[in-house]
């Protein structure tokens, strides 16, 4: 055989066509409304399972090709965004770890590292214990992820910073609880891209970053959550379930632990995103309003 071969051309030549599944994926999956997020994971992983088909034949190159990783990282990101119901200019890593899903090519390599154990099981004339098996399948999903966390830790993108600060320290009880999925309205307070002037001002739809319900200079998801005073009275409604410290680290990490506070902060964030929103297209209907 010819040590030149390899698996980028494959790549090259399944990629347009995961690109027509994700693009009906994305059709199918509004940011807002839409199925959950049960259906959206099911979605996610069909697409992706064209993507990963023969995982522990290419893995190993995989993790060494930039090329392939590019052509892998570009569909499992149009999924993740309809997954975290993101807007498109959301940090990849900061979507992947609200849609919960390690990168692509460390799926592949614990596929690899399953395919292995079953076979070696196999040639020994061994019985495979389906329950082993699940045991197997997780204990490697898991190893995957400390070698996910130890990336992100190593490498910090520069964008959502700050939302990955936050759920690093809690990032195994954030990808283990079995409750809530990002919304539309929390996803945008997590991740900072949304409905706030220091964004608008960013990707110039606002002329400044001022908050237009307060007299703050800059107006963020930082501001939004803790300070403003405009939703003091919604706030003292959270502060009830999450406590008095609503750093963005300390509300992740009791979201993380408690149904009842994903609720108390998801709820917080879809009316305060609601009552921004209004006042924007408010503003837009004035004489003179952007448009």
């Amino acid at each position: 055989m010819d040590s030149r071969w390899g698996f980028v051309k494959h790549f090259d030549k399944i990629a347009p066509r995961l690109g027509k599944r994700t693009d009906a994926f994305m059709g199918i999956m509004p940011n807002l409304w839409g199925p959950g997020v049960g259906a959206r994971r099911a979605y996610f992983y069909s697409v992706m399972s064209g993507a990963l088909y023969g995982a522990p034949a290419w893995s190993g190159e995989a993790m060494a090709s930039r090329r392939i990783q590019k052509n892998l990282h570009t569909v499992q990101r149009r999924l993740a965004l309809r997954m975290a119901r993101a807007y498109r200019t959301a940090p990849s890593a900061a979507i992947m770890v609200l849609a919960g899903v390690p990168p692509a090519e460390l799926l592949a390599e614990a596929q690899a590292i399953v395919y292995a154990w079953v076979k070696a099981i196999r040639l020994r004339g061994g019985w495979l214990d389906p329950r082993a098996l699940a045991r197997e399948r997780e204990k490697t999903r898991w190893r995957a992820i400390d070698r996910w966390r130890e990336q992100l830790g190593a490498n910090p993108p520069a964008g959502g910073t700050r939302f990955l600060e936050a759920v690093l320290p809690c990032l195994d009880e954030w990808l283990s609880r079995t409750w809530g999925g990002p919304t539309y309205r929390l996803t945008q307070v997590l991740v900072g891209h949304g409905c706030f002037g220091e964004y608008l001002c960013r990707i110039g739809k606002e002329s400044t970053a001022r908050c237009h319900h307060c007299d703050e200079e800059v107006d963020s998801a930082h501001h939004t959550l803790e300070h403003c005073p405009a939703w003091e009275e919604l706030r003292g409604f959270l502060r009830q379930e999450v406590g008095e410290d609503l750093f963005l680290g300390a509300v992740v990490n009791k979201m993380s632990l408690r149904e009842s506070s994903w609720i108390a902060v998801s709820s917080f964030c879809e009316q305060v995103m609601s009552r921004k929103e209004e006042a924007e297209r408010e503003r837009e209907r004035r004489p003179g309003g952007r448009r």
